[in-house]
């Protein structure tokens, strides 16, 4: 082993942000079936939500470099995972409440967006290539693991899981 594949740290966080990435597209999956089983959501209102996970990316991706390089990196991780893992946790909680709606899930969809924005586009430095590489080759696995899992065990089971394993690996 050579270069960043030598440094243990280096290792240790690539298979906590492989973990986070293949959540975070199961989570982006079940979302979106939430939306379309659970609130028989229209094509508009679907596109309302990919557009309200996407946004942030193009709004904050400049300035969050500027913002997150004034904090420690690993702080910032990890409050990002433990955001979104609450973040997700109340859709559950909503659909077991009776009280989930579409402008629910455009807030959860938003807030995942913007805390993904501000760490992932510019904590990782020397890692930006494989961390990009990595983030787009977990969506399909990401994707087709939701899809079953929401098959096989539902809905509300999913969203709980993936708000829960997809941010623990940062702490490690």
């Amino acid at each position: 082993m050579s270069g960043l594949w030598a440094q243990r740290d280096f290792r240790r966080l690539w298979l906590g942000r492989t973990v986070a990435a293949a959540g975070f597209h199961v989570g982006v999956l079940a979302l979106q079936l939430t939306a379309a089983v659970s609130l028989s959501a229209s094509p508009f209102e679907m596109g309302l939500l990919v557009a309200a996970q996407s946004a942030p990316a193009l709004g904050l991706s400049l300035m969050a470099g500027v913002w997150v390089d004034r904090f420690r990196r690993r702080r910032l991780l990890v409050g990002a995972d433990l955001g979104r893992a609450a973040l997700l946790l109340t859709i559950p909680i909503a659909w077991l409440g009776g009280w989930l709606t579409l402008a629910h899930l455009l807030v959860v969809a938003l807030g995942v967006g913007t805390l993904t924005t501000l760490v992932e586009d510019r904590m990782l430095g020397r890692m930006a290539a494989t961390s990009a590489f990595l983030f787009n080759g977990v969506m399909p696995v990401g994707a087709l693991v939701g899809g079953a899992l929401a098959a096989v065990i539902g809905l509300r089971p999913v969203l709980g899981s993936c708000a829960d394993v997809r941010h623990r690996p940062s702490a490690a």
